[in-house]
């Protein structure tokens, strides 16, 4: 089985990835949709930074409660701080996660019609920052943001 170890840092590979989109992106973008009823640039970033602290806290707690991640933001530099600060509660959850809880059931039934465990909480929770951080890239892209970060290699 996969550590923990090595779970988190390829996540963080495109958490670091996703925080520097949000530092690049200009100011006054927090507001920017494509189109009709699409969420706004704000409300995509934190729908990622919010499931992924969910999904984290979910095999530690063994239960998939409501997300809580509940945020207004009226400026770029808001969404940065709260993109920041919930990146570092998600690490510090992620790293009192154990081999135990990986391999343990979690309860999703709040969510899903059926239970997962916590390597597959923290797989499904890794490749849904993957698939929305794709659109948040077309949605810098179209916010001035040029040459967006892909993929950040951290120094270990």
């Amino acid at each position: 089985m996969k550590t923990v170890d090595s779970l988190m840092k390829a996540w963080l590979r495109h958490r670091d990835a996703l925080v520097s989109l949000v530092e690049a992106t200009p100011e006054g973008s927090q507001d920017y949709t494509p189109w009709d009823g699409a969420w706004t640039y704000a409300q995509l970033t934190l729908h990622i930074v919010g499931v992924g602290e969910w999904f984290v806290n979910a095999v530690v707690t063994g239960q998939l409660a409501k997300p809580t991640l509940a945020v207004q933001v009226n400026s770029m530099e808001q969404l940065r701080e709260v993109v920041r600060e919930t990146t570092k509660r998600t690490i510090d959850i992620y790293k009192t996660v154990t081999d135990e809880q990986l391999a343990a059931e979690v309860n999703t039934s709040s969510a899903f019609e059926y239970n997962l465990s916590g390597l597959q909480m923290i797989e499904a929770m890794r490749e849904h920052e993957i698939h929305h951080k794709g659109q948040l890239f077309v949605y810098a892209r179209l916010c001035g943001v040029v040459n967006p970060p892909f993929y950040v290699r951290r120094s270990e």
